[in-house]
Parts: structure tokens; C-alpha cells; sequence
């Protein structure tokens, strides 16, 4: 990426992140690779420089995934976009309704227990 283009990406993703702050409205990586017209290499690419250069603060969790964005100066914030709650679903094994634990987990505790101990 030259210089003028990430210079010109930078300052496209500055704009679309104090719109989303005043909007207060939160926002995905998708909304930025949209906003910038590339794939997501380029939406973190233009994330990275624009931290380089000291025109923007990332939030990040202990494992170094993005949870927001703010301004240097602290004038203002953006957070990420939290994804929707996994719904109800039925227990392959005994057709109960249950939260899931996360997107892999079908079966309910109680099957999940069955299952260890009887293999």
C-alpha cells in the first residue's frame, strides 16, 4: 500500500469512526472493510497504520482482538460491536432446550456428562 493511498485510507476510516462516536452508534470490521472499499486485510492494515502514526488508540482484549477505537485526545470512543447472543437450541440427545455454551455445543449438560463417562 503506498504511501498517499494509506495516508487517503486513513483518513477515510478516521471520518467513518468520529460519525459512528457522534451517532453513538458501535461498529464491526465489516462496517470499516465497507466503509473503506477493501477486503478485511485492508480494513486492519488501515487500523494498524492510522495506530502508527498516533491518529488512533485501539482497544484491545488480553488476547489482542480489537474491542474499540478512541481518539488520542479522548474526545472520542467507538466500541465493537458485541456479537448477538448464540439462541436456544434442542439437545441432540434427549431434545431438551438449552443455551449453548458456544456455536459447537449440541448437547445439553446433562448429555454432555452421559457422554464423558459412558464414552
Amino acid at each position: 500500500m503506498g504511501t498517499s493511498l494509506r495516508t487517503a485510507t486513513t483518513g477515510v476510516l478516521l471520518r467513518f469512526l468520529r460519525r459512528r462516536a457522534e451517532a453513538g452508534q458501535p461498529t464491526t470490521m465489516d462496517d470499516l472493510r465497507g466503509e473503506i472499499g477493501g477486503v478485511f486485510t485492508t480494513a486492519h492494515h488501515a487500523v494498524r497504520a492510522a495506530e502508527l502514526a498516533g491518529a488512533l488508540v485501539v482497544q484491545r482484549n488480553r488476547n489482542g482482538i480489537i474491542r474499540g477505537f478512541q481518539d488520542p485526545a479522548g474526545a472520542w470512543q467507538v466500541p465493537i460491536a458485541q456479537p448477538a447472543p448464540t439462541p436456544k437450541r434442542a439437545c441432540l440427545r434427549c431434545r431438551v432446550s438449552f443455551p449453548p455454551r458456544h456455536r459447537h455445543n449440541w448437547l445439553c449438560d446433562a448429555c454432555g456428562k452421559y457422554a464423558e463417562a459412558n464414552g
